[in-house]
């Protein structure tokens, strides 16, 4: 079987009519600014998937992902358990070249192709067009069918929070968990949040990395989602460390993804005895975002697992996230 590794995408077996061809590259750090260029002209639509933070964990399994572009259209894809991925393309009237590059990954692994995050107009051209579907009519994960789009995102109106929103009854829950931290003896003081420089910084990666790892422990996960984040953060990325009594308890990664809003991709903070310390840490992150990075919005983005969603959901409401997961070819 030829493998996609190859620059020129064929597929194995008896000659068949071509579609395309399709060359491809592997995604480098260099290519920051290509992929910035294009998520800058879908502002204000302001899509999660629309980081370089997302776009790199989401095409893992071949390095940080492979490309294909032709000056209007890029694509990007990694592997996942066999399958092809297609995550967030972007382009000037994507959609019949989408649908080719589908056959193509397709016609090369013989298995099902999974396309995450791709415009709702595209998406309903694909699905017109027989042999797509929506990813939870076959989800390559059962317990999480349609992936992060499973449970809808989550918006936090951070400026709103800021302003005094936080004592509504709308946020009851969320101001119950701070009530609960800072109300034990040295609460409100044991937190401090620590912006991190640019990578590479021995020290602060280095215990970016202790959360990741203890984190993965504590909850039973893969540190695979956040491998990437590591070795190749966005240049544009906020990345925050929450310390406690001076050791690391949680690790965020935030990027720009419209004018005065970001989305969150790596919201982690470790299991310790002090109730709150999860949403009390996320809250400090927050008013410095809004304080001194000019950030009024934040989108967490979807869940894979209601525990996920419910925990989320304290600090903002639903919202539609104007992309679909697709799935192209599932077995009959």
């Amino acid at each position: 079987m030829t493998s996609l590794d190859a620059p020129v995408l064929r597929f194995a077996g008896r000659p068949r009519r071509p579609i395309g061809v399709f060359r491809t590259s592997p995604i480098v750090d260099d290519d920051q600014e290509l992929y910035s260029g294009f998520f800058r002209a879908e502002r204000p639509a302001e899509y999660y998937g629309n980081s370089w933070s997302y776009l790199t964990q989401a095409c893992r399994g071949l390095g940080y992902g492979r490309k294909y572009f032709d000056g209007d259209r890029l694509f990007s894809y990694g592997r996942h358990g066999g399958h092809y991925v297609i995550v967030r393309p972007v382009g000037r009237d994507i959609a019949p070249a989408l649908r080719d590059f589908a056959h193509y990954l397709h016609r090369c692994s013989r298995l099902p192709v999974y396309l995450k995050h791709v415009a709702l107009s595209d998406a309903a051209f694909l699905m017109g067009n027989g042999k797509f579907f929506d990813m939870m009519t076959y989800p390559w994960c059962p317990e999480a069918a349609g992936d992060d789009l499973t449970f809808p995102e989550i918006v936090v109106p951070i400026a709103e929070i800021m302003s005094g929103a936080l004592h509504t009854p709308v946020y009851n829950k969320f101001r119950m968990s701070l009530n609960r931290f800072n109300n034990e003896p040295g609460g409100a003081t044991e937190l401090i949040v620590k912006k991190c420089p640019p990578w590479p910084d021995g020290p602060w990666q280095a215990m970016a990395r202790t959360v990741v790892y203890q984190w993965s422990a504590q909850a039973g996960k893969g540190t695979e989602a956040y491998a990437n984040m590591l070795a190749a953060p966005s240049r544009r990325a906020l990345r925050y460390l929450v310390l406690m009594h001076g050791e690391p308890v949680a690790f965020y990664v935030f990027e720009r993804i419209g004018e005065r809003a970001a989305g969150c991709y790596a919201n982690l903070s470790l299991h310790t005895r002090r109730r709150g310390l999860a949403e009390t840490a996320l809250c400090r992150v927050f008013e410095h975002l809004f304080q001194h990075e000019g950030i009024d919005v934040v989108n967490l983005g979807g869940s894979e697992m209601y525990s996920l969603h419910k925990f989320k959901k304290k600090f903002g409401a639903e919202r539609p996230s104007g992309t679909a997961s697709l799935v192209f070819e599932p077995p009959s």
